[in-house]
């Protein structure tokens, strides 16, 4: 995450994520410009042991405060697989609404959210 260029370009990028615990990597989660797209994602992985355990709502909601107090962001969104009803019950859970359904990265049956902060 060090080397992500995101931040020398746009000020922010995706952050790694360590459980307070322990101090253990977890995943990664955080804010993406798609300059060709003109919108910023939220995006986040975590290793499938963690899945279930609020990882990615609790790091989901510090991404978008962040985005929009230090950068003034305004929309995000959020990108999933049809059929990830976790992730899409992620994003609800942080206030996203569907928005459309369209390829993405390789993902035929993508499903984009929106929300405005």
């Amino acid at each position: 995450m060090r080397q992500y260029k995101h931040y020398d370009e746009y000020g922010y990028g995706r952050w790694s994520v360590v459980r307070k615990t322990d101090n253990k990597p977890i995943g990664w989660c955080g804010l993406k410009f798609h300059p060709t797209e003109n919108y910023i994602d939220l995006g986040y992985r975590f290793a499938q042991k963690e899945w279930g355990q609020g990882y990615a709502t609790e790091a989901g909601i510090a991404s978008l405060d962040y985005g929009k107090l230090a950068f003034d962001v305004n929309q995000v969104v959020g990108r999933t697989a049809s059929g990830n009803a976790a992730s899409i019950r992620v994003l609800e859970k942080l206030g996203f609404a569907f928005w459309k359904k369209a390829p993405c990265e390789g993902i035929k049956d993508s499903l984009f959210y929106r929300i405005s902060l």
